[in-house]
C-alpha cells in the first residue's frame, strides 16, 4: 500500500492513524523541533516564510500503522543558495580514484 495523505489516511484507519500522528507529533515535541507560535503575534513576514508541514500516513505490511511527518520546503526556495541547503555527496570519480590511490598505496 502506497502512503497518503493524513486526510485520507484517518478516513481510512480512523483513530488508528490519529494515534500514530499523535505518537509522531509527541517525539517531535519531546525534540525540540517546533516552537509554539501564536499567529497573531507573528508579524506579516514570519507569516509568509512559515514552512508547512505534510503527514503522510502508510500501513506496514504487519498492519501496523506508520505517520511521517515532512515539511514542504518552498518557502525556503530563494532565500538561501544551492550551497546552503544541499548536503555533500561523493560522486563515482572521487571514490573510484580514491580506490585506486588506495590499492597502488598511494597517499590521499
Amino acid at each position: 500500500m502506497a502512503q497518503m495523505s493524513a486526510k485520507h489516511g484517518i478516513k481510512r484507519f480512523g483513530d488508528r492513524a490519529v494515534a500514530s500522528m499523535t505518537k509522531d507529533y509527541l517525539q517531535l515535541e519531546n525534540l525540540g523541533v517546533f516552537m509554539p507560535m501564536m499567529k497573531r503575534e507573528m508579524s506579516c513576514e514570519k507569516i509568509r516564510i512559515v514552512l508547512q508541514v505534510i503527514d503522510l500516513i502508510k500501513e506496514k505490511r504487519c498492519g501496523r500503522i506508520k505517520e511521517r511527518t515532512v515539511v514542504d520546503g518552498k518557502g525556503q526556495r530563494g532565500r538561501y543558495s544551492k550551497l546552503e541547503t544541499s548536503s555533500s555527496a561523493l560522486t563515482l570519480e572521487v571514490v573510484s580514484g580514491w580506490c585506486y590511490r588506495t590499492q597502488r598505496g598511494g597517499s590521499c
